[in-house]
């Protein structure tokens, strides 16, 4: 069986409180019988032909069909995808361990480590329910923020890199979705009930928290040392990557 699964990304790392990755993750076939219900749907809605979850809840807050037409685009994508995966990083804990340790330079920034989090997350599905002759490829937003980190720390860490796709992709628009409902009850400290409906309904969710404990864990996996006992001509690259300078630019 070939499975895929479609990842995006929420939040950002200079102005929002949390960083994420979220997606579903079903069939080919599924992938194949869902796109004409989503793109006929999304028409539907006359916003255009790509589905783009906050420009929608700009359009539509305050209108009582708001929550039919999220209903209606959640009923589609549950019923041919398999599950979801998310993952959120907490950008205050990674500023404040960014700032004693190398976090960004070792482990790598906020959306990359994210989908690391993620990958991880699916190599633990794999293991539990893949058959031997079961297959999986991952795809993102082309032009996400820091993709490129992201794909050097796959490459570091012997994953397979996600392929780049464009948000006209019908099946990545439901990721931008559930990357949106994850970031709301983030940063609002509230679960609607359409985010609650994913987390029902679908077959398994799998979601995780990158905030300080996971930080520091992963440092001290890699014996990674704090910043005051580092040498300042000391550079940083991955072995991947040799030639590539890793620098600090969170703060």
């Amino acid at each position: 069986m070939n499975y895929s699964l479609y990842l995006d990304d929420g939040g950002h790392p200079v102005d929002r409180p949390y960083v994420m990755a979220a997606g579903f993750v079903s069939t080919e076939e599924k992938w194949l019988e869902f796109e004409p219900r989503w793109v006929s749907a999304v028409k539907q809605i006359g916003l255009g032909d790509v589905f783009h979850m906050t420009e929608f809840e700009r359009v539509f807050r305050g209108k009582p069909e708001k929550w039919d037409i999220l209903n209606n685009l959640i009923s589609i994508t549950i019923q041919y995808t398999q599950g979801t995966f998310s993952a959120v990083v907490d950008m205050a804990d990674y500023r404040a361990v960014n700032k004693e340790y190398p976090l960004e330079e070792c482990i790598g920034k906020p959306y990359a480590i994210a989908a690391r989090s993620v990958a991880a997350a699916i190599n633990k599905w794999k293991a539990e329910s893949f058959s031997k002759d079961d297959k999986l490829l991952v795809f993102v937003e082309d032009g996400t923020l820091h993709r490129g980190d992201m794909q050097e720390g796959f490459r570091r860490d012997e994953l397979p890199i996600p392929l780049p796709v464009p948000k006209s992709t019908p099946a990545m628009q439901p990721a931008d979705m559930f990357a949106w409902e994850v970031g709301n009850l983030y940063e609002r400290d509230t679960r609607r009930k359409t985010l609650r409906r994913i987390l029902v309904e679908s077959k398994f969710c799998i979601e995780g928290r990158y905030a300080r404990k996971q930080m520091l864990n992963a440092l001290r996996q890699y014996d990674i040392p704090r910043r005051d006992a580092i040498a300042p001509n000391i550079a940083f690259v991955y072995h991947s990557s040799p030639k590539r300078i890793r620098k600090r630019t969170i703060r």
